[in-house]
């Protein structure tokens, strides 16, 4: 119910819907459902997609490997994590996402899939809806965790995310020694872990793998591809020297990264209730367990969404329109 100023009590908010059924949203959903909330998750894509024939690497440092599986471990998605790949290097986050998706209808949350978010209903400055291309569905909050998709709801509410189309190049490895897995651990002239560049292996079990870079090479076309080309060799080299590379360099766009490579968590200054839960960058998603947590404590705290996820580095708050309500200046 709302209160006084058209604030909405934080225990009220009973029913949240999160927009975008992405790695960081599936997180949420579940986060949400341990704390009591009754959760419906919309997303525009057929349900579920098949797996990728192509990994998605979430690389990992030991201590968010640690929070991921015992987070993982406590909401029962993988015990073991060892179907996913899970260790210090990373994990797959195609084989995560499908895991994710049936733990989350096990735990009571509704996936609509085939629901295109177009933006949020607000009423005396508080959400009470979610707008989609198959009309409205009530919510007493809502978390913004889209990716890319999110530059397409945010602007009717007043904010303009400073992001960048972010790319990876991959190509083909053979001759490939070692079980299925992630190496992500390279010299620091491979692998700047600033949210610009990564260079990584990914092993089949076969010998065949793929060697794959996250980066912008500043170019485009032939041009493109040859500097994506002589990367990637260097980088195999490196981190897979016993291996064969081979075959042209195969682009993949990913979410959305922001203009500072940081994730993007906060609280819509105009519109009470609505909460934004973007990884943003190729190593967002290694974040998930903290981006959810923060997301979920701005949704169930009054007190945690005003002080702590305004004075956090990813909140809203470091841009200005977080402060002004206005437009966002550039952030480059």
């Amino acid at each position: 119910m709302a209160c006084a100023g058209g604030e909405m009590s934080a225990d009220a908010r009973t029913v949240v819907a999160v927009a975008g059924a992405s790695l960081i949203g599936l997180f949420v959903a579940l986060e949400l459902r341990s704390r009591g909330r009754d959760v419906v998750v919309l997303e525009r894509r057929a349900a579920p997609p098949r797996r990728s024939s192509m990994p998605a690497p979430v690389p990992l440092e030991q201590a968010e490997q640690r929070d991921m599986r015992a987070w993982l471990d406590r909401h029962q998605v993988y015990p073991s994590g060892s179907d996913v790949g899970l260790d210090a290097d990373g994990v797959d986050a195609d084989g995560l996402w499908h895991a994710l998706v049936e733990r989350a209808l096990v735990a009571g949350v509704r996936i609509v899939w085939e629901r295109r978010v177009l933006g949020v209903h607000v009423v005396d400055g508080a959400a009470t809806a979610v707008r989609t291309d198959a009309g409205e569905t009530a919510a007493d909050a809502v978390v913004v965790a889209a990716g890319a998709e999110a530059v397409g709801i945010t602007p009717a509410l007043g904010l303009q995310l400073p992001v960048i189309p972010e790319h990876s190049a991959w190509m083909r490895l053979a001759d490939l020694p070692g079980s299925a897995g992630w190496r992500t651990r390279a010299p620091s002239d491979v692998t700047e872990r600033n949210g610009v560049h990564l260079a990584c292996v990914w092993c089949d079990g076969d010998g065949s793998g793929l060697v794959g870079a996250y980066r912008s090479f500043g170019a485009a076309g032939d041009r493109r591809d040859a500097l994506a080309r002589a990367f990637l060799v260097g980088a195999a080299g490196r981190i897979a020297p016993e291996a064969t590379v081979g075959g042209a360099p195969t682009w993949r766009l990913h979410a959305h990264t922001s203009a500072d490579h940081l994730p993007v968590v906060g609280v819509a200054p105009r519109a009470s209730g609505v909460v934004l839960a973007l990884p943003h960058g190729p190593f967002g998603n290694a974040r998930a367990v903290d981006i959810a947590r923060r997301a979920c404590d701005a949704v169930t705290s009054a007190v945690t969404s005003a002080v702590t996820i305004r004075d956090h580095p990813w909140s809203l708050a470091r841009f200005p329109q977080a402060a002004t309500g206005g437009r966002m200046e550039a952030a480059r």
